[in-house]
C-alpha cells in the first residue's frame, strides 16, 4: 500500500467497509507514534540535561540555549507548516518532519560537542513543529465527521500517557547508555 493510499481522504459513501476501518485505525496509530516519540524526547531531556550539563562543563546561561534550541525553531516553524501543508501536502510534510526530528536525535545522541547537540536539538525542533498541526489537520481530512472527535481525543491522548515513562527512560539512558558523566 502507497502512503498516498494510506493519507488519501475518508470516504462518505456507504462503501466504506471493514478494510477502511481498519485504514483509519492505521492512519490514527501512524499519528499518534511521532507524538509518542516527541513526547518521550522532551520528557527524557529534562531528566538528561544536568548530566549533559556536567559533561560538557556548561555555565547556566549556556545549558538555556541547549533547551532553546529546540524550542525557538518549533515555535517558528510550527505555523510554517501548517501553511506549507495546504500547498505541498500534509503527508510528505508530516513525514518530512519525522524525518528531520529522528536525524536531530541521532545528531544529538553521537554528539561530543556543543555544536553538534544544538545542531541536533534545532533539527528536533524543526522537525517537531509540524507534529501537532499536520496531525489535526490529517484527521480532520481523512475521518468522517461523526469519527473526528474520537480520534482527535484518541490522539490527544497519547502525549499525556507516553509522558509517563520518559524520565524513568531518561535516567536509564543517562546512567547505562549515555556517556555523559
Amino acid at each position: 500500500m502507497k502512503i498516498s493510499q494510506i493519507f488519501a481522504p475518508a470516504q462518505t459513501t456507504r462503501r466504506a467497509t471493514v478494510a477502511s476501518e481498519w485504514n483509519l485505525r492505521g492512519l490514527l496509530l501512524g499519528l499518534t507514534i511521532p507524538v509518542a516519540m516527541m513526547t518521550i524526547n522532551m520528557a527524557m531531556f529534562g531528566v538528561a540535561l544536568p548530566a549533559i550539563r556536567d559533561s560538557f562543563v556548561l555555565a547556566p546561561d549556556i545549558t538555556a540555549w541547549i533547551s532553546t534550541a529546540y524550542s525557538l525553531p518549533f515555535v517558528v516553524f510550527m505555523p510554517l507548516y501548517g501553511k506549507l501543508g495546504d500547498g505541498l501536502g500534509k503527508a510528505k510534510l508530516f513525514l518530512w518532519g519525522i524525518a528531520l526530528f529522528i536525524l536531530g536525535s541521532l545528531l544529538c545522541f553521537l554528539a561530543k560537542d556543543l555544536t553538534l547537540l544544538l545542531m541536533g536539538r534545532v533539527l528536533q525542533g524543526i522537525g517537531t513543529a509540524g507534529i501537532n498541526p499536520l496531525c489535526m489537520a490529517i484527521i480532520t481530512d481523512r475521518f468522517p465527521a461523526d469519527q473526528q472527535g474520537k480520534a482527535m481525543g484518541t490522539w490527544s491522548a497519547v502525549g499525556p500517557a507516553a509522558s509517563m515513562p520518559g524520565p524513568l527512560l531518561g535516567g536509564f539512558a543517562v546512567d547505562y547508555l549515555l556517556d555523559v558523566r
